[in-house]
């Protein structure tokens, strides 16, 4: 929980515990981020704040994907997420290694469409 990926900024303790999620649909675990799937189809994030220079943390809700709708499937890579809609992959986040398909820079925060 040191990004905050339990919902809260509470302390780690190692041990499995509740979370207050029941509202998403599914979630995706990255390392420093979580994706929460609505039932609306779009997607929320909280954990490590996604931006060029990330400055703070967010807890569910407060934070959401801007540029893709009617999501049907999500997931997560360690710093980047994904989901799919339509016949359509879209990705954002970390851009380190390639993983939003050769976009310029190291990190969208925007979905960039990979298929």
């Amino acid at each position: 929980n040191q990004a905050g990926q339990f919902g809260d900024m509470s302390a780690d303790t190692g041990l499995p515990r509740m979370t207050a999620l029941a509202t998403y649909a599914d979630v995706a675990l990255g390392k420093s981020r979580v994706f929460g799937l609505k039932q609306d189809g779009t997607v929320d994030y909280w954990g490590l704040e996604i931006a060029s220079m990330p400055s703070g943390y967010l807890t569910p809700g407060e934070q959401s994907i801007h540029g893709v709708n009617n999501v049907s499937q999500i997931s997560a890579g360690p710093n980047h997420g994904c989901g799919v809609s339509g016949a359509n992959v879209y990705c954002w986040g970390d851009n380190s290694c390639n993983q939003l398909g050769g976009v310029a820079g190291l990190i969208s925060p925007i979905p960039v469409k990979i298929l």
